[in-house]
């Protein structure tokens, strides 16, 4: 079997056990596949929650209440964030209590949007530091809010991804997802740089 069609009949199992019965497990270790499947590529997936598609463009106002809805804890890592409604929902987040954390990549081309974006966040008492370096870029376009849900997909936080790209996203609401996201995240977080 060729590995795309190993991949294409992986995704189909796992996405169809997910949609028609709620939980796959899945652990391609010790699969019945070729040695060429390496773990990180596909894991085991159980999904005790939901999940809701998002379809840019005109999600700008969906990302806005998604932060507006936290009440404990909101953690974000972001290739390039300049979207102003979402740097001032974080900003108010913070200021009605809500720890709020962001990581931002800082070797963006010129002009870096970021750098604002930096001094807009920490002006407003947010906890954002720049991205590790030890990676080439961190790409990840990802929150976790409240520890339970996660917003993922090819959106950067910008008016372009947001209202005039066609990305597309998803909500994912379920504690085991969110705490793989935290995971990464702690563990970027410790050697993120804060200057």
């Amino acid at each position: 079997m060729s590995k795309q069609v190993e991949k294409a009949f992986v995704f189909f199992f796992v996405f169809s056990s997910i949609f028609f019965s709620g939980c796959a497990g899945l652990n391609v270790g010790n699969s019945l596949f070729s040695s060429e499947w390496q773990a990180n590529e596909v894991g085991s997936v159980c999904l005790n929650g939901s999940v809701e598609t998002i379809f840019s463009p005109g999600v700008g106002e969906d990302y806005v209440s998604l932060v507006d809805g936290a009440r404990e804890s909101i953690e974000v890592q972001l290739f390039q964030f300049s979207y102003s409604p979402l740097v001032d929902a974080l900003v108010e987040a913070k200021a009605r209590g809500v720890r709020v954390r962001v990581i931002l990549e800082p070797r963006l081309g010129s002009p870096n949007s970021n750098l604002k974006t930096m001094e807009l966040l920490r002006a407003g008492g947010v906890d954002a530091r720049w991205a590790r370096l030890d990676f080439d870029k961190t790409h990840s376009k990802f929150a976790v809010v409240d520890g339970k849900k996660v917003v993922v997909g090819s959106n950067n936080w910008s008016y372009h991804a947001m209202e005039l790209n066609r990305e597309a996203a998803v909500i994912i609401v379920d504690e085991r997802v969110a705490r793989e996201f935290l995971e990464i995240f702690e563990e970027d977080w410790r050697v993120a740089g804060s200057d």
